[in-house]
Order: C-alpha cells, then sequence, then structure tokens
C-alpha cells in the first residue's frame, strides 16, 4: 500500500495505493490511470509520509498545513482501508481544489514554460491591482497570485523562463496559486478596496463572467466579488444577495446573475453561479455531523471543531504510516 515513487523528476517520496484511495481518488481527481496517491514530502516527521500532497489536496482535512479542511472522500478512504473503520461517504465534503484536473496534475509539473497546466488551480502571472484578484479556491475571499525569487530552485521546481521565479509556498512545490490575505476575506474584508462585497459568515466568492470586470457605482471595478448565500440543503439550491441588495435571489449552478437587475451598487456586470457543492458544503450547516462507522457502529462526532479532525486525523495516520513504514522495511531487509 505504501511505496516510494518518483514524481514529476523529485527526488523518491511515500505514495499510497490502497484500493479504496485509489479508487475515490480516480473519481475525484478524473484520472482513471491514477495508481496512487502522493503523500507530503516536504517537512518534519508531522507531515512526511502522514499527509496528502498539499499541492494535490490543499483543501483537504489532510493536507499538511491547515487551510479550509474539507473532510473529503479520500481522507474516509484512507481510513476505511486501515480496515479499522466502514466510511460514510454520505458525509464527504466535496472539495473544488483538483477535482476533475485530470492526470496532467500528476504527470506535468503545474506551470510549464510560464503557463499554467491546470488554470482552475495554478497560476502563472501576478496581479497587480486589487480589480483584478480572483476567488480563492475555497471561495473564502479574493486574492492574489502569489510569486516571489530565489536565489536557487531546485531544476524541477524551475517552471519559468526566469529560473529564479516561482511560488511562494514550498508546501506546494512553488506552484503559484490563488491566496488570499486577512484583509481579502469574505468574513471581514476590508470595504476600502474590496469594492461591490457582503461581509458575513455566510459570504462567498463569486466570479465576474467571462473575466469582465464588474462595474460599481462608485466608478471602481471588480473581478470578483463576496455575496451572502442562503443553502437549502434538500433541494441543493442556493440564493444569493449581493450588496445593495433588499432580498436573496436564486443562482442556479451554470447560470449567471446580471447584478444591476437585482441592486443599484452596480451599473453593469455578471457574476457565474458556481456549483454548488462549492459554496454550500457540508459543514456550512451547523447540525453536520462528521460521522466515521466504526465496526458497524456508528459514533457521531458532532460539534468538534476542523482543528480537533486535524489533530486526531494527524495522529491516526502518523501510527498507520508508522506500521506501514515498519513492514515495508522488515520486508526490504535481505
Amino acid at each position: 500500500m505504501l511505496h516510494t515513487v518518483s514524481v514529476r523528476n523529485k527526488p523518491a517520496s511515500y505514495v499510497l495505493s490502497s484500493p479504496k484511495v485509489v479508487e475515490v481518488a480516480r473519481a475525484h481527481y478524473g484520472c482513471s490511470t491514477m495508481q496512487h496517491v502522493e503523500l507530503e514530502d516536504i517537512g518534519g516527521t508531522g507531515s512526511v509520509g502522514s499527509h496528502w500532497k498539499m499541492r494535490n489536496a490543499k483543501d483537504d482535512l489532510m493536507a499538511s498545513v491547515k487551510s479550509v479542511s474539507f473532510y473529503t472522500a479520500i481522507t474516509i478512504a484512507a481510513m476505511e482501508d486501515t480496515g479499522y473503520y466502514k466510511g460514510n461517504y454520505r458525509n464527504a465534503e466535496s472539495m473544488a481544489w483538483g477535482k476533475n484536473a485530470g492526470c496532467v496534475l500528476f504527470d506535468k509539473n503545474c506551470v510549464i514554460d510560464g503557463v499554467s497546466q491546470v488554470p482552475e488551480m495554478f497560476c502563472d502571472d501576478e496581479i497587480f491591482l486589487i480589480s483584478d484578484y480572483k476567488c480563492t479556491s475555497d471561495r473564502m475571499g479574493i486574492g492574489d497570485c502569489l510569486i516571489a525569487y530565489y536565489t536557487s530552485l531546485p531544476i524541477y521546481f524551475q517552471y519559468f523562463s526566469d529560473r529564479e521565479k516561482g511560488g511562494t509556498d514550498q508546501w506546494m512545490d512553488y506552484c503559484p496559486y490563488i491566496k488570499a490575505y486577512s484583509t481579502s476575506m469574505c468574513l471581514n474584508g476590508n470595504t476600502r478596496m474590496m469594492y461591490g462585497s457582503v461581509f458575513s459568515e455566510s459570504a462567498r466568492c463569486f466570479s465576474a463572467v467571462s473575466s469582465t470586470h464588474l462595474q460599481i457605482s462608485n466608478g471602481k471595478n471588480m473581478l470578483s466579488i463576496c455575496a451572502d448565500v442562503q443553502c437549502d440543503k434538500d433541494t441543493s439550491r442556493y440564493r444569493v444577495r449581493v450588496k445593495g441588495a433588499s432580498d436573496f435571489v436564486d443562482c442556479p449552478p451554470g447560470t449567471t446573475l446580471v447584478l444591476s437587475d437585482y441592486s443599484a451598487e452596480f451599473w453593469s456586470g455578471a457574476i457565474e453561479c458556481a456549483p454548488y457543492e462549492d459554496v454550500c458544503p457540508k459543514s456550512f450547516y451547523s447540525n453536520y455531523n462528521r460521522d466515521i462507522n466504526i465496526n458497524e457502529s456508528k459514533r457521531s462526532f458532532s460539534g468538534m471543531t476542523p482543528v480537533f479532525y486535524h489533530l486526531a486525523f494527524t495522529l491516526v495516520a502518523a501510527l498507520a504510516a508508522i506500521i506501514i513504514i515498519f513492514i515495508y522495511k522488515w520486508r526490504q531487509r535481505p
């Protein structure tokens, strides 16, 4: 189940090839030839070999660095493949990061010759104007494509003609991606930089149609805004309320909303209605339980925070990894 493989010309690192994990990962990433899931190869014993590779699973509960921490089917599958758990996949949360990215995500570098190979995940150019900021993958804010310059990057992390150029995050293999600042979150962003946005716990980021700026009544333009979201889990539909609007309106996924029809705050432009799971994850609901069936006896972990789950799953994953590594090394001895 656990072995070492060299991926994308990097030094060999641990991957997990247990059957349920591979099955679920193939479905999520849209890669039918996938043979394993990469584990983290950065950091110390608390992350290497016991967490998913953050580059590929940034928003997962078991990513090496805590983020939005979605409780995905891939993580549930990893627990099930230990033989001690029966996964309740109905409670799995959808993760936009990597969804239907295809095998190119694993077979190629994130950026080649300065061009992103998976634009939905990785960016390839700096954003100099706040008006051009884009939605983050978890839709919790708007952000910049963070680029940095280094004195030396390993050749397998050189994605641009300028060999010193790369993303800011080593956990992401220096792949650039859209990252929000503390002042650009939908929860409590800066009103003087996020024009046309609504700020609340239920606010999520929406993108302008065809990258055409939304024109706001104060003369400002924005490519992305935050709007209040009202989710209906029984029908898997949601409604949005943009700044200046008094009522929520339906936002069917795949359609667009012309904002000037609903609010005097906007002069022109429309937003794309995102997939339901992207703006209404299961943990959005106050009565959501993250359940796992253990030996066919369901135990509810209702009310516990994502931090608790991250710590608990880290402990279990680390113990499992230690055992598997021990067995692997024992079998390899002469």
